[in-house]
Protein backbone atom coordinates (compact mmCIF):
# COMPACT_ATOMS: atom_id res chain seq x y z
CA UNK A 1 0.00 0.00 0.00
CA UNK A 2 2.92 2.42 0.80
CA UNK A 3 4.14 2.00 -2.76
CA UNK A 4 1.32 2.29 -4.53
CA UNK A 5 1.19 5.50 -2.26
CA UNK A 6 3.99 6.81 -3.42
CA UNK A 7 3.56 5.77 -6.95
CA UNK A 8 0.09 8.15 -6.90
CA UNK A 9 2.33 11.13 -5.47
CA UNK A 10 5.03 10.88 -8.05
CA UNK A 11 2.38 10.21 -10.47
CA UNK A 12 0.46 13.55 -9.15
CA UNK A 13 3.55 15.49 -9.29
CA UNK A 14 4.70 14.89 -12.73
CA UNK A 15 1.34 15.23 -13.98
CA UNK A 16 1.36 19.03 -12.41
CA UNK A 17 4.71 19.89 -13.24
CA UNK A 18 3.92 18.89 -17.21
CA UNK A 19 0.82 20.98 -17.11
CA UNK A 20 2.67 24.14 -15.27
CA UNK A 21 5.09 23.71 -18.33
CA UNK A 22 8.14 24.11 -15.72
CA UNK A 23 11.37 22.14 -14.52
CA UNK A 24 11.02 23.36 -11.42
CA UNK A 25 10.63 20.56 -8.86
CA UNK A 26 11.37 21.44 -5.69
CA UNK A 27 8.49 24.32 -6.22
CA UNK A 28 5.93 21.43 -7.50
CA UNK A 29 6.59 19.11 -5.11
CA UNK A 30 6.44 21.11 -2.31
CA UNK A 31 3.35 23.00 -3.13
CA UNK A 32 1.80 19.30 -3.63
CA UNK A 33 2.82 18.45 -0.29
CA UNK A 34 1.70 21.16 2.03
CA UNK A 35 -1.31 21.69 -0.07
CA UNK A 36 -2.21 17.86 0.62
CA UNK A 37 -0.95 18.16 4.15
CA UNK A 38 -3.58 21.18 4.71
CA UNK A 39 -6.31 19.45 3.13
CA UNK A 40 -5.69 16.47 5.64
CA UNK A 41 -5.78 18.60 8.69
CA UNK A 42 -7.70 21.39 8.45
CA UNK A 43 -11.84 20.98 8.69
CA UNK A 44 -13.10 21.60 5.05
CA UNK A 45 -9.40 21.59 4.19
CA UNK A 46 -10.18 20.72 0.39
CA UNK A 47 -10.47 24.90 -0.23
CA UNK A 48 -8.02 25.64 2.08
CA UNK A 49 -5.74 22.94 0.92
CA UNK A 50 -5.81 24.67 -2.96
CA UNK A 51 -5.23 27.80 -1.68
CA UNK A 52 -1.70 27.50 -0.31
CA UNK A 53 -1.00 24.70 -3.04
CA UNK A 54 -1.91 27.88 -5.46
CA UNK A 55 0.12 30.41 -3.51
CA UNK A 56 3.02 28.62 -3.04
CA UNK A 57 3.32 27.87 -6.28
CA UNK A 58 2.99 31.65 -7.30
CA UNK A 59 5.48 32.19 -4.58
CA UNK A 60 7.61 29.77 -6.39
CA UNK A 61 7.88 31.51 -9.50
CA UNK A 62 5.26 30.31 -11.17
CA UNK A 63 3.41 32.42 -13.15
CA UNK A 64 -0.35 33.35 -11.61
CA UNK A 65 -2.18 32.46 -13.93
CA UNK A 66 -0.31 29.17 -15.48
CA UNK A 67 -0.66 28.02 -11.69
CA UNK A 68 -4.62 28.40 -11.67
CA UNK A 69 -5.07 26.35 -14.79
CA UNK A 70 -2.33 23.88 -14.11
CA UNK A 71 -4.16 23.31 -10.65
CA UNK A 72 -8.06 23.53 -12.41
CA UNK A 73 -6.53 20.78 -15.06
CA UNK A 74 -5.02 18.58 -12.53
CA UNK A 75 -8.17 18.21 -10.62
CA UNK A 76 -10.87 17.29 -13.85
CA UNK A 77 -8.11 14.94 -15.34
CA UNK A 78 -7.82 13.16 -11.13
CA UNK A 79 -11.76 13.49 -11.18
CA UNK A 80 -12.49 12.24 -14.58
CA UNK A 81 -9.66 8.84 -14.17
CA UNK A 82 -11.67 8.29 -11.34
CA UNK A 83 -14.83 8.43 -13.09
CA UNK A 84 -13.29 6.46 -16.11
CA UNK A 85 -12.06 3.53 -13.27
CA UNK A 86 -15.89 3.24 -12.38
CA UNK A 87 -17.10 3.05 -15.86
CA UNK A 88 -14.78 0.36 -17.13
CA UNK A 89 -15.29 -1.70 -13.86
CA UNK A 90 -19.06 -1.77 -14.47
CA UNK A 91 -18.32 -2.68 -18.24
CA UNK A 92 -16.07 -5.55 -17.52
CA UNK A 93 -18.39 -6.55 -14.73
CA UNK A 94 -21.13 -6.06 -17.00
CA UNK A 95 -19.73 -8.40 -19.47
CA UNK A 96 -18.29 -6.09 -22.17
CA UNK A 97 -15.84 -7.94 -24.11
CA UNK A 98 -12.12 -6.69 -23.53
CA UNK A 99 -8.77 -7.81 -23.72
CA UNK A 100 -7.25 -10.49 -21.80
CA UNK A 101 -4.74 -8.00 -20.00
CA UNK A 102 -6.88 -5.16 -19.95
CA UNK A 103 -9.33 -7.68 -18.42
CA UNK A 104 -6.52 -9.01 -15.96
CA UNK A 105 -5.03 -6.00 -15.19
CA UNK A 106 -8.93 -4.68 -14.32
CA UNK A 107 -9.53 -7.22 -11.83
CA UNK A 108 -6.26 -7.08 -10.17
CA UNK A 109 -7.13 -3.10 -9.87
CA UNK A 110 -10.69 -4.51 -8.20
CA UNK A 111 -8.60 -6.54 -5.39
CA UNK A 112 -5.81 -4.22 -4.60
CA UNK A 113 -9.06 -1.25 -4.33
CA UNK A 114 -10.95 -3.20 -2.22
CA UNK A 115 -8.45 -4.78 0.16
CA UNK A 116 -6.93 -1.33 0.59
CA UNK A 117 -9.94 -0.33 1.67
CA UNK A 118 -10.99 -2.36 4.45
CA UNK A 119 -7.42 -2.11 5.99
CA UNK A 120 -8.23 1.36 5.86
CA UNK A 121 -8.40 2.52 9.72
CA UNK A 122 -10.54 6.31 9.00
CA UNK A 123 -13.11 4.28 6.37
Amino acid sequence: MLVTEVASFICAMTLLRLLLRTKQWFTVVAALLVGNAVTNVLPAGDVAGAGVQYQMLAMGGINADSAAGGLAAASIIGLAGLFMLRVRRAAILGGLPVSPGLEHAAYLGLAASSSSSRSAPYC
